[in-house]
């Protein structure tokens, strides 16, 4: 009898501790503040006047490449010269076999060319109308659009049809430029619609 006291005591008292140690971590647990979730570090989004922006950027050059392709789809000679000089340059073709080669397949490539202009063209409208969106204003979006289009038909030029470059047309570069950063630092970061937002305010005031 005094053996079963004994181990029920001490059945008891371990049960007691069991509890207690239960009970402490409870509230260790309620004492320890939550974890802090930490933001993934990631690129900062660009204002939306860099963002429109870079799209009139982007669509002036997609007008020059669409200008360029419209140049060969309209011109036969100039389709034939520019096959001529891939052909030679490219696939070391020897300038009869180049010339031959070129002179029939100037129809498709022309029809490609066409097709490729009209693509552009879409993708230049598309980019645009995102960048007057983004713009302070639509002057700002136009010329620069207009601005990439000069500097990437300029280059485009040189390079497929060896066109020059002239010093008015440097002089003009230099106007461009200047035009661009004053409207650049002018427009206070603000997209059209936020500013025609903030002209109502103003009136009503």
């Amino acid at each position: 009898m005094k053996m079963l006291a004994r181990h029920r005591r001490e059945e008891l008292i371990c049960q007691q501790n069991l509890a207690s140690s239960s009970s402490s971590e409870e509230d260790t647990d309620q004492l320890q503040p939550p974890p802090v979730r930490r933001k993934p570090v990631g690129r900062k989004k660009a204002s939306p006047q860099k963002r429109g922006m870079t799209l009139a950027l982007t669509s002036g050059v997609f007008a020059a490449l669409a200008g360029t392709f419209g140049k060969l789809a309209i011109n036969q000679a100039e389709t034939i010269s520019v096959c001529e000089q891939v052909s030679n340059y490219q696939f070391k073709f020897s300038t009869h076999d180049a010339f031959v080669l070129c002179e029939n397949a100037s129809v498709y490539i022309r029809i490609v060319a066409f097709v490729t202009m009209i693509l552009l063209n879409t993708v230049m409208w598309t980019t645009f109308v995102k960048a007057l969106h983004y713009c302070s204003t639509s002057l700002e979006a136009t010329i620069t659009n207009t601005a990439a289009n000069f500097f990437s038909s300029a280059i485009v030029g040189q390079l497929v049809f060896d066109e020059s470059v002239s010093l008015m047309w440097g002089f003009g570069t230099v106007l461009i430029i200047c035009g661009l950063l004053l409207m650049n630092y002018g427009g206070g970061g603000k997209t059209g619609a936020e500013l025609r937002d903030y002209r109502k305010k103003s009136k009503i005031r």
